[in-house]
């Protein structure tokens, strides 16, 4: 039984976007699906455009090969930033691993803080931390249904 068309997940995954933004009050977030087997990081894009890179690669690649959320107060002093696949901003980040029902890490999201009106940094307080992670333990669940109709992902 397939789940999706591959068009109707490129929305699904603007609808999983959009609802992370808001759960997390962010102002950016990316997705980036793990190739376990060619371990490369890959972003989807539109209409069957896929990007690929490395699995190594910057703060995002860490926390694919590690499974252990990153958060830097400025994304670009540290130390495993790169500017192919994490957010260029001197803002908060918070990249978090997305794991399937085994522990096995499908995706990574990276979620960018911005400054309020006022210019303040905003915060991820436990309530919001919380819900994000149930959020991301459903998620990865449902992508690892859809493991073999997502191509890339094999």
């Amino acid at each position: 039984m397939k789940l999706f068309e591959l068009d109707k997940f490129e929305n699904f995954q603007c609808f999983i976007e959009k609802t992370l933004l808001d759960v997390t009050n962010s102002s950016s977030v990316n997705i980036f699906f793990v190739n376990q087997a060619k371990k490369v990081l890959i972003k989807v894009k539109d209409h069957n455009i896929f990007e690929e890179n490395p699995w190594d690669l910057g703060i995002i690649g860490e926390v694919a090969r590690t499974g252990q959320p990153i958060s830097a107060t400025n994304a670009q002093g540290h130390s495993r930033f790169n500017p192919l696949v994490d957010f260029k901003a001197n803002s908060p980040i918070h990249t978090y691993p997305i794991k399937g029902s085994e522990g096995v890490i499908i995706a990574v999201v990276q979620i960018l803080k911005f400054h309020d009106m006022l210019g303040r940094k905003l915060k991820k307080d436990q309530n919001e931390e919380d819900i994000l992670w149930k959020l991301l333990m459903c998620l990865g669940i449902f992508y690892e249904k859809m493991r073999d109709q997502l191509k890339f992902l094999k």
